[in-house]
């Protein structure tokens, strides 16, 4: 009797073929449901702060995500409406993915138009699918700069040439070419005609990028050192000699720094982050009696980046190295 109803279903659907089929057709149906109803319910209730997500969009974002259980994480950085857009109207979400070059990593492109007063404007969010551990996904997404970088002793050279105003620029470039983090360099000279004014003028200067960007996650001040043999300063990455760097913290021994205990928890978290892109490339941290004008904040660093004996070439090396080990911190840190 097994035998014959086999042969019957065989002869009706087509065989083995038409079972596929109708798997296939439950699957989709089954599929299908589960995302309408996540989207009736996401498209109902609003998610975060952003408001009422169409359903149109849900079901795109949950065929080019992959995964429906990001999308309550994911909508908390899709750009919000401001309170001049309370009165416009959705024109349209849409979502697409391309391949970042630098990164590998599927990169889910979200799309926002709205019909305002005044007309249409859109909005275009970058959202990359990889853990925060190795990409700071807020810092790709935003257009605040996350990132201030400031050279007190501007003038300060390495061997054969180049200063460390060109290393802020190549640690500028990192970031924000390969982790898309952006960042703003200061290349205001702070050390010439009176170098002891040097501290003094980068402190206008960083109280100038503080108030401009409330928001950055870090202000860093960056130097070269010296008096230190080379053999004690440069390591090898990739056999290539590359100069390594030192975190220096200040305290309240002669003036008054209320804040510098943070200071150092901040380069201390930073530090740990670089050691783990590379064991050799930082020599400490080391907490002085100066406060280097980091009373200013809490997040402020100062990197001493090779010394002078050190090439333009191996402190490149490094700024490349700080790049992923900020990128890394970042990532950590609650925004």
């Amino acid at each position: 009797m097994k035998s014959v109803v086999v042969f019957n279903s065989r002869k009706k659907y087509g065989g083995g073929l038409g079972n596929i089929a109708k798997t296939l057709v439950f699957a989709f149906i089954s599929l299908f449901s589960f995302g309408f109803i996540l989207g009736l319910y996401f498209d109902g209730v609003g998610v975060g702060q952003q408001g009422k997500i169409p359903l149109s969009f849900l079901l795109k974002a949950q065929f080019y995500c992959g995964d429906v259980g990001d999308l309550t994480e994911v909508s908390k950085y899709l750009p919000a409406l401001s309170e001049s857009q309370n009165d416009s109207a959705l024109g349209q979400w849409d979502v697409s993915f391309y391949t970042d070059e630098v990164t590998q990593a599927n990169i889910p492109t979200f799309v926002r138009t709205m019909e305002t007063k005044t007309g249409k404007e859109s909005a275009t969010v970058d959202l990359v699918k990889a853990p925060q551990k190795t990409l700071a996904l807020t810092s790709l997404i935003t257009d605040t700069p996350q990132v201030l970088i400031y050279c007190t002793h501007t003038s300060e050279d390495y061997a054969g040439g180049g200063t460390v105003l060109d290393v802020a620029h190549g640690l500028k470039d990192d970031l924000e070419s390969i982790y898309g983090i952006g960042t703003v360099v200061s290349d205001t000279v702070h050390d010439s005609p009176e170098w002891y004014k040097s501290y003094a003028n980068s402190r206008q200067t960083a109280e100038q990028m503080l108030s401009q960007y409330p928001d950055a996650k870090l202000i860093i001040d960056l130097h070269r050192d010296s008096g230190v043999k080379k053999s004690v300063s440069t390591m090898e990455i990739n056999g290539k000699p590359v100069a390594k760097t030192l975190l220096v913290v200040g305290s309240n021994l002669t003036m008054k720094h209320p804040n510098w205990e943070e200071n150092f928890t901040t380069a201390t978290a930073v530090g740990n982050c670089l050691s783990a892109v590379n064991g050799e490339i930082l020599r400490g941290v080391r907490v002085q009696k100066g406060r280097y004008n980091q009373h200013l904040t809490k997040n402020a660093i100062l990197f001493e980046v090779g010394t002078n004996l050190n090439t333009l070439d191996e402190v490149r090396g490094t700024a490349t190295v700080l790049a992923e080990g900020i990128n890394n911190y970042l990532a950590t840190i609650s925004y």
